[in-house]
C-alpha cells in the first residue's frame, strides 16, 4: 500500500465484528452547570432614562455604565439641585476620568416630555449622540389617598406622571422604526396585588403593562417590572413599613441583581417582591407579646371600669 503500486481498494479487518455489545458499566455523565443571559449595554448606543435623577434613577445609571453602558440622558422635571444628586455625577465623572473603560456621557434633559412635542425633543436630543438603545421608564409622582378623597388635580397628576411620556415613546418608536433593545418602565406590585391608597397610581401603571404586553405581541421589547418598597432610595425609603403586612423592603443592589434577570426574559409583566418569612419560635414569640398585651388592656378595662 505504501509503495502505491495497488489497484483498487484494499480492506484492513483489525478483529471480527462483536455481536453483542454491552453497555459500558462504568460512566461519568458530563457536569450540568447552571447559567443565565447576562445582560450588556452597547457602548455605542443611547440609553434614556426618565426620571433619572432620583434615587432609583441615579443607582440604575451607576449599574448601566457598569454593564459597558457609555452614553445615558437623563430626564427630570427639575436641574440639579440635591447635593446627593451633585456628588453622585461628580463620582462618576471621576470615575471616568480615572479609567476609560468607564468613560461616560450623561446629559441631563429638563424640558417636559409629557407631551407629544416633548417627546420628539427628547428623541432628537438623544439622537445627537448616538443611536438610541433603549428607554427605562421611573418617573412618579404618589397623591395616595383614599379613593373617596381622590381630586380630579391628584388623578390627573399621577396619571400623567406614568402614562403620557410612556405612551409618546411607544408611538414615536414605532414611526421611527426603532427596534430598541430595551423598553421598561417600573412598576408598582400595587398594581398587582392592589392598595386601597392607590387607585390612581394602580391605574396608570395598568396602562404601561398593557403597553409593554402590545409591544410583545408586536415582536417589539416590552416589560414592566411591578417592583415592592425598596429600603435604600425612592419614594419609600424613609417610609415605616410593616412585616404584618407580609413583605419587607428590598435593597436596591438585590433590586439590580433582579433586573439582570429580568431584562433577559421573554415576559412582558415580572414582579420582584420579598416576602417576610419566620420561624415558629418567632411566631410564639410574637404570640406571647400579643396575649400578653390583650391581658393588660383586659386589666386596665377592669381597674377603671
Amino acid at each position: 500500500m505504501l509503495t502505491g503500486k495497488h489497484i483498487g481498494k484494499i480492506v484492513i479487518r483489525m478483529r471480527e465484528e462483536e455481536n453483542l455489545r454491552s453497555p459500558l458499566l462504568q460512566f461519568n455523565p458530563t457536569l450540568k452547570l447552571k447559567v443565565y443571559s447576562k445582560t450588556f449595554f452597547d457602548p455605542k448606543k443611547v440609553y434614556i432614562i426618565i426620571g433619572g435623577l432620583g434615587g432609583f434613577g441615579l443607582e440604575l445609571t451607576h449599574w448601566m455604565i457598569f454593564n459597558g453602558a457609555k452614553k445615558i440622558l437623563l430626564t427630570s422635571r427639575t436641574e440639579i439641585r440635591s447635593n446627593y444628586q451633585r456628588v453622585f455625577l461628580k463620582r462618576l465623572g471621576e470615575i471616568g476620568e480615572m479609567s476609560d473603560m468607564f468613560k461616560t456621557e450623561i446629559i441631563v434633559f429638563t424640558s417636559d416630555s409629557n407631551t407629544e412635542e416633548g417627546s420628539k425633543l427628547l428623541l432628537e436630543e438623544a439622537n445627537k449622540l448616538g443611536t438610541i438603545g433603549g428607554i427605562f421608564h421611573l418617573a412618579v409622582v404618589l397623591n395616595d389617598t383614599l379613593y373617596d378623597n381622590q381630586t380630579i388635580e391628584t388623578f390627573r397628576q399621577t396619571c400623567e406622571s406614568k402614562i403620557n411620556t410612556f405612551v409618546n415613546l411607544d408611538k414615536l418608536t414605532r414611526a421611527l422604526n426603532l427596534n430598541l433593545d430595551y423598553f421598561v418602565c417600573f412598576s408598582s406590585v400595587s398594581c398587582g396585588i392592589g392598595n386601597a391608597g392607590q387607585t390612581n397610581y394602580r391605574y396608570a401603571n395598568s396602562i404601561l403593562e398593557r403597553i409593554c404586553e402590545l409591544r410583545r405581541r408586536d415582536g417589539l421589547h416590552g416589560l414592566a417590572i411591578q417592583w415592592g418598597p425598596i429600603s435604600d432610595v425612592g419614594v419609600l425609603a424613609d417610609n415605616e413599613i410593616s412585616s404584618l403586612a407580609g413583605i419587607v423592603k428590598q435593597r436596591i443592589l438585590s433590586c439590580l441583581e433582579v433586573l439582570d434577570k429580568f431584562l433577559q426574559s421573554s415576559h412582558s409583566i415580572l414582579s420582584s417582591i420579598v416576602s417576610f418569612n419566620i420561624s415558629i419560635t418567632q411566631t410564639n414569640k410574637i404570640l406571647k407579646i400579643y396575649f400578653l398585651y390583650l391581658f393588660i388592656k383586659i386589666i386596665h378595662l377592669f381597674i377603671y371600669m
